[in-house]
């Protein structure tokens, strides 16, 4: 399967299953109009970091949900916009032919064959998942500006942004001079 390079934000879960059908890549829903600061502050670390391709439906509420994104975001030139062909129609019941197709026009496909840095046995370990993890997996994903997600998801936006399993330790220790409770 091939990989894009950007960031792919959608609207809804149906909306990112199709994508994920179609390419090896990372997409982030915006769940609606409600575009919550997480999200926001996800989508300008991504922005930096490799750019974004805001694939919406074909409808008024899909055209106001991607105007807000570059609202929030402003104009920039790692932002893309790919556009549904069929006017009014919806991400999840586009075929998996014109997803591709569509996206190959915009997105830059990625060579990077590189192993992810991390696996979920690495976020086990750290204790960043599994019993008691809470605490230091909304920590990680606040400080890093991860946006809320399972574990899979969290997984997947750590290798996304290339963060290291040093880099993780080293958000999780307490501030320099104070000692851990014991």
């Amino acid at each position: 399967m091939e990989k894009i390079k950007e960031i792919i934000v959608v609207e809804g879960k149906d909306d990112l299953k199709r994508i994920k059908e179609s390419f090896d890549c990372t997409v982030i829903e915006t769940k609606g109009f409600a575009l919550k600061i997480e999200t926001i502050k996800l989508l300008k670390k991504a922005l930096k970091y490799k750019g974004i391709i805001i694939l919406t439906d074909s409808d008024k509420s899909g055209n106001i949900i991607r105007q807000k994104i570059v609202k929030h975001l402003g104009e920039n030139n790692k932002i893309k916009h790919a556009y549904l062909n069929t006017k009014d129609t919806e991400v999840e019941s586009v075929n998996k032919t014109e997803i591709i197709k569509i996206l190959k026009e915009v997105g830059t496909l990625s060579k990077d064959n590189q192993k992810d840095l991390l696996t979920l046995s690495d976020l086990l370990e750290i204790g960043i998942i599994g019993e008691n993890s809470k605490e230091n997996r909304q920590k990680i994903q606040k400080r890093l500006c991860l946006g809320y997600g399972n574990n899979k998801k969290l997984l997947e936006r750590l290798n996304y942004f290339k963060i290291t399993k040093t880099e993780l330790k080293k958000q999780l220790a307490p501030p320099e001079g104070l000692e851990p409770p014991t």
